[in-house]
């Protein structure tokens, strides 16, 4: 399903040579547009351009690299195993297996979402603000929960200088 939406747009773009003019402006343009931010096809179509089009397969191993970095930065704050299980436990569930093999988006937002917390988590307010609005960029409703969590990290920031 993933893979269609996402890959199957990047691919017809690579085909295309890249955005058509009209691509925009024309009425057959405009059902050709994704309805789903354009991370992840920026992302399929980067493969297909680095790979002059080949490796239909290889292109759904970037949502196992995203899953894979999302544990590997999890586990590094994770300093006893009794924290190390849960995460692991996380991303082999059949949630996780699911939107990783399926071309979802979702570990991709995960992972911005992590580091952007972390980031803001070690005094850089801003760029981690940033890294986490990054994960708009690949679901609508991640940029309106990186907004929150940025204000929020931003005032109990200013809680604690006041206190």
């Amino acid at each position: 399903n993933g893979l269609g939406t996402y890959g199957g747009k990047a691919q017809l773009l690579y085909a295309r040579g890249g955005i058509p003019e009209s691509f925009l402006n024309s009425a057959g343009g405009m059902a050709l547009q994704p309805a789903y931010p354009p991370g992840l096809t920026l992302l399929a179509y980067l493969h297909f351009l680095l790979s002059a089009g080949c490796g239909d397969r290889l292109v759904q191993l970037v949502v196992v690299f995203a899953m894979t970095a999302l544990c590997l930065t999890l586990l590094r704050g994770a300093s006893r195993p009794s924290r190390a299980l849960p995460i692991v436990l996380f991303c082999v569930s059949p949630l996780a297996i699911r939107m990783t093999s399926g071309f979802y988006a979702e570990p991709f937002v995960a992972l911005l979402l992590v580091l952007g917390w972390q980031t803001m988590g070690s005094g850089r307010l801003f760029v981690g603000a940033l890294i986490m609005g990054m994960a708009g960029l690949f679901r609508l409703e991640a940029g309106a929960a990186a907004v929150i969590f940025a204000a929020c990290d931003v005032w109990f920031a200013a809680i604690s200088v006041r206190s």
